[in-house]
């Protein structure tokens, strides 16, 4: 059978300035949309990060998608980096995980889109707007941003890209430019400079 026509949805620019806008005071929240659009992540995937995928320092991030196995890796913005030290200090645990609930248990997908429907409300967006437009608007600013190919949109999304994806180690440089035309088209001339530190 034909499979069915993909359609995404991206999320626009200004509803996600209002969504983060209504999170400005829930650290933790901030920080996880923040990532999540810095790395083109679907919910299960930001919640999977681990404070080892993290350098806050470098301002890299370096994980395994856990759906592929295949390696992503992403340059985090000052503004991330500074969401989730921000959320580390007013929320500090002992997980392993970055993000997790007010048990201290890990986050799945579906927590992740509930609490994100609560916080869409609350910021009057309209009901079909999902955290899954999140990824999609990520990914298709980077793969449409001028100067940024095919292959770095890939890498950060943590699709495969190639025979080389079994002998070439992705480094969080490769996708500089990608993660700072996502910033650019979401957040415009307000963005900071992306950290590019130790990517060497």
């Amino acid at each position: 059978p034909r499979k069915e026509r993909v359609s995404p949805k991206p999320i626009k620019p200004e509803h996600f300035r209002r969504l983060l806008d209504a999170v400005e005071d829930e650290p933790k929240w901030k920080a996880m949309f923040l990532l999540a659009l810095n790395g083109a992540m679907y919910p299960s995937e930001v919640a999977a990060v681990k404070r080892s995928d993290i350098d806050l320092d470098a301002g890299t991030l370096s994980m395994e998608r856990g759906k592929t196995g295949v390696p992503r890796v992403a340059v985090l913005w000052q503004r991330t980096i500074d969401a989730i030290r921000e959320y580390q200090s007013a929320k500090p645990h002992e997980s392993e995980y970055v993000f997790v609930s007010q048990t201290g248990a890990p986050f799945s997908d579906n927590h992740v889109s509930r609490n994100f429907c609560k916080r869409r409300d609350a910021a009057g967006l309209p009901k079909t707007v999902q955290f899954a437009h999140i990824r999609d608007r990520a990914y298709s600013a980077a793969y449409n941003a001028p100067g940024v190919g095919e292959k770095e949109a890939k890498v950060l999304a943590g699709h495969k890209s190639g025979m080389t994806d079994h002998y070439v180690v992705r480094s969080p440089s490769v996708v500089a430019a990608a993660c700072a035309a996502i910033e650019r088209h979401y957040l415009g001339d307000t963005a900071r400079p992306v950290v590019l530190e130790a990517l060497t």
